[in-house]
């Protein structure tokens, strides 16, 4: 019988950058982010025609007679009323900076 020992290297074959692909979605996400912000900032009424062609009629009339009739009021009042919207978006935060914070510390181990 023959026993062959472990190979004690790690297993980092084709991962030189593991942290590589979080970066490029968080960078994308905030790259993104920066642009609504700014176009939203600039001119509320600019996604006016965002649901014209959605697919059932509610969404349609619902974007162009709730959303955007006072597109801050309804932004504002989502955040009020909305609690679901709080409901995720807390825990997901927590959770991205959690991640983050680890990709971060395990970027300042020497390798």
């Amino acid at each position: 019988m023959t026993t062959t020992a472990a190979s004690t290297r790690p297993r980092t074959a084709g991962r030189a950058h593991p942290a590589l692909g979080r970066s490029v979605v968080g960078g994308f996400f905030l790259v993104m982010g920066g642009v609504h912000l700014g176009l939203v900032s600039a001119d509320p009424q600019v996604y006016r025609h965002f649901a014209d062609h959605g697919l059932f009629g509610f969404v349609r009339t619902g974007w162009s007679e709730i959303v955007m009739a006072d597109p801050s009021v309804y932004g504002l009042l989502l955040m009020v009323v909305g609690w679901w919207v709080w409901a995720w978006s807390l825990p997901v935060l927590a959770l991205l900076v959690w991640l983050a914070s680890r990709d971060f510390l395990a970027a300042q181990e020497p390798s």
